[in-house]
């Protein structure tokens, strides 16, 4: 999400990002940010589901069990923004983490430490940006956090209460249907946010090799899009392959040239092998 803007090492995939890391660094890099997610996904959860349940239990109506769309979609954003306070600051640790020994080697926040770890990050960003530095990407998590969860709860229950009927609730679902239903609401989730995340996560970088890029959440989409645009690689990629076909029909006709050259090399010394072979006579 951040190579294009700050690594000069372009990965094609996350197979090859995931080897590179490997061989340049070591499988214990893959880890990196860790600690901070791992703090905070107990107070995180605790939020979301505590704040869920209780919306869906004060909106529902008198008598009723299984929540609606509506009910549901409204429930997972309410808890969606209140665990972005949390999400917010913990995700700016764990990417700052990140970027370490990637890009530029100086005047970044990290020029007076080797190896950070959570809590010297953060007194770095307090030190160096002050308490506004931790919430930097804050409005981007709300962005995303907020229609996420909306849309993963308004999916799941939806999909649970296909084998359900009135007077049950939605934990009394078949782990079957629980699993599916769990795994395509996370899909339609990251559909949803993928391209919100992507800036949230540029935004979060931001400075961490220099001088800031991007002056707030608009400016940094219009920078991705101006230049990152999809279709404008995907044709540059495509010029790219017929401009290697190009060459490569250029050094056949090398090839079959310098063919030529040997064969007419080779009747020219036989013509005059035969005049030599006359005059001896």
């Amino acid at each position: 999400q951040t190579q294009a803007a700050y690594s000069s090492v372009k990965y094609k995939n996350g197979l090859q990002c995931f080897f590179h890391i490997i061989r340049t660094e070591s499988l214990l890099c893959l880890y990196k940010g860790l600690a901070s997610p791992l703090l905070g996904q107990a107070v995180i959860n605790a939020i979301i589901f505590s704040t869920q349940g209780n919306m869906i239990k004060s909106l529902q109506a008198q008598g009723t069990t299984l929540p609606t769309v509506k009910n549901s979609f409204i429930s997972g954003c309410v808890a969606g923004f209140f665990q972005a306070f949390i999400c917010g600051p913990l995700e700016l640790i764990k990417i700052r983490l990140q970027m370490q020994n990637i890009g530029l080697e100086s005047q970044t926040i990290f020029s007076d430490s080797k190896k950070l770890t959570p809590w010297s990050c953060v007194r770095n960003i307090l030190r160096q940006e002050g308490i506004k530095g931790l919430c930097c990407g804050l409005g981007s998590t709300f962005l995303r956090e907020v229609p996420s969860f909306g849309v993963y709860f308004a999916t799941y229950d939806s999909l649970c209460k296909l084998e359900l009927k009135e007077g049950q609730r939605i934990d009394e679902a078949s782990i079957k249907m629980s699993l599916l239903a769990g795994g395509l609401a996370g899909i339609l989730t990251w559909l949803v946010n993928y391209p919100i995340d992507v800036i949230k996560s540029r935004i979060q970088a931001d400075g961490t090799q220099g001088a800031n890029r991007y002056h707030g959440f608009v400016d940094c989409g219009r920078q991705i899009f101006k230049s990152e645009d999809l279709f404008e690689h995907t044709l540059e990629r495509e010029r790219e392959r017929e401009r290697e076909r190009e060459r490569e029909r250029e050094r056949e006709r090398e090839r079959e040239r310098g063919r030529e050259r040997r064969a007419g090399g080779g009747r020219e010394e036989g013509r005059g092998g035969e005049g030599g072979g006359g005059g001896g006579g």
